[in-house]
C-alpha cells in the first residue's frame, strides 16, 4: 500500500469493517475472445456475504450463495483464486467549487474459492451469510432450501484495509 498512513492493520478493526460493510465485490477471471486471442478479464460481481473467523487456522473466511449454476458458477469451477473489495462508511465531500472527494473504508484482498459440499457446510455458511445481513443469531433452513442454493466460501490468502479521509 502507497499510503501506509491510511493502512488499518489491526486484525480486530478489520473484521470490524467486515461487520460494517453489506456488499462484496468479487473479481473472477474470465476467457474474453479479443481480436483473434483470448484474454482473461476480471468479471466483477457485487455479492451479500457472511464472514467468520477460525481461531484454530488463523483464518478469516467469507461466505456467499447462488443459484446451483450459471455463467459465475462456471468461472468458480474453472479457477478457485480470486480477488475482492469491500467498502463501508462511503461518504461524498464537496468543499467549495474546486473540491470534491469521498471517504470510505475500504478491504482488498485474495482468497481461494471453495466450495460447499456437505448439507452441514452449506447450512453453516448460510447461517454466516443470514447473521451478516440480518443480525439475527439463530437460524434454522428446510432441506429444499439447502438442495436449492450454491454456497461457496473464499478463504482469505491477504487481506489490507485502509481509510480514505
Amino acid at each position: 500500500m502507497r499510503r501506509t498512513a491510511s493502512e488499518i492493520t489491526d486484525p480486530n478493526l478489520m473484521r470490524d469493517l467486515l461487520d460494517k460493510a453489506q456488499v462484496c465485490h468479487l473479481g473472477l477471471m474470465e476467457p474474453y475472445p479479443y481480436q483473434g486471442t483470448t484474454l482473461q478479464l476480471p468479471y466483477i460481481l457485487p455479492l451479500n456475504y457472511g464472514w467468520t473467523y477460525d481461531e484454530s487456522s488463523n483464518e478469516t473466511i467469507l461466505y456467499f450463495h447462488s443459484a446451483r449454476n450459471g455463467h459465475k458458477i462456471d468461472l468458480i469451477h474453472e479457477g478457485d483464486i480470486c480477488s475482492f473489495e469491500i467498502e463501508t462508511g462511503v461518504e461524498k465531500i464537496i468543499s467549495g467549487q474546486a473540491f470534491a472527494s469521498t471517504r470510505y473504508f475500504s478491504i482488498m484482498g485474495h482468497g481461494r474459492i471453495e466450495i460447499a459440499k456437505t448439507d452441514e457446510e452449506r447450512t453453516m455458511g448460510l447461517a454466516h451469510l443470514m447473521r451478516h445481513v440480518t443480525h439475527q443469531e439463530e437460524w434454522s433452513f428446510p432441506q429444499h432450501v439447502i438442495d436449492a442454493v450454491f454456497v461457496y466460501r473464499l478463504v482469505l490468502m491477504d487481506w489490507t484495509a485502509k481509510y480514505h479521509f
